[in-house]
């Protein structure tokens, strides 16, 4: 029989979590839930502004510690500073929820078909999704184990990952990730 409430199960007190793409639509939700279980949250993403702003808010809407750090997940330079910042201010990472993506910013190319896609979006499109991806889970896996504690890697995928209206190219990037 349980006699305690399962949401004690589900806290994060304690606990330090890095949350890249943290500033579009799904990135906030999942900072938001994060922060409301109790963890710590680092708000990764490209503008600084928009991720300093957005710390605050979590600041004091859930009384967590969060920080923004802007980083172009893309840079082995720029991941490396921002887990250091991160494990600086925060003291440890637990938990990575790898969240960041790009998709074509003209709808006209997004829907492009795949034999007409241009190689520029191509390229664009891989280095977020895939590179990035890869870049930070290396670089927090990395921590995790110097920290002797395990840790969770989260990583976001798109349901275009498995079907797509012809959209082949973010569809195959999004499916990397799964």
């Amino acid at each position: 029989v349980i006699e305690e409430p399962v949401e004690k199960w589900f806290r994060l007190e304690g606990k330090t979590a890095v949350v890249t793409g943290a500033v579009g639509i799904l990135g906030k939700s999942f900072c938001r839930g994060l922060s409301s279980v109790g963890a710590d949250v680092a708000v990764i993403d490209l503008d600084e502004d928009s991720c300093q702003n957005f710390a605050n808010e979590l600041r004091q809407e859930y009384g967590t510690n969060a920080m923004g750090v802007a980083c172009d997940i893309t840079s082995p330079e720029e991941v490396g500073q921002m887990v250091e910042e991160v494990v600086g201010t925060l003291g440890k990472i637990n938990v990575l929820h790898n969240n960041a993506a790009a998709k074509s910013k003209d709808l006209t190319e997004y829907f492009t078909s795949f034999e007409d896609y241009s190689y520029r979006e191509w390229q664009e499109m891989m280095r977020v999704n895939v590179d990035g991806m890869f870049l930070v889970a290396q670089a927090v896996g990395k921590q995790m184990l110097s920290q002797g504690q395990g840790g969770s890697i989260v990583q976001t995928a798109s349901v275009y990952g498995v079907v797509a209206p012809d959209q082949r190219i973010y569809e195959g990037s999004e499916y990397m990730g799964v």
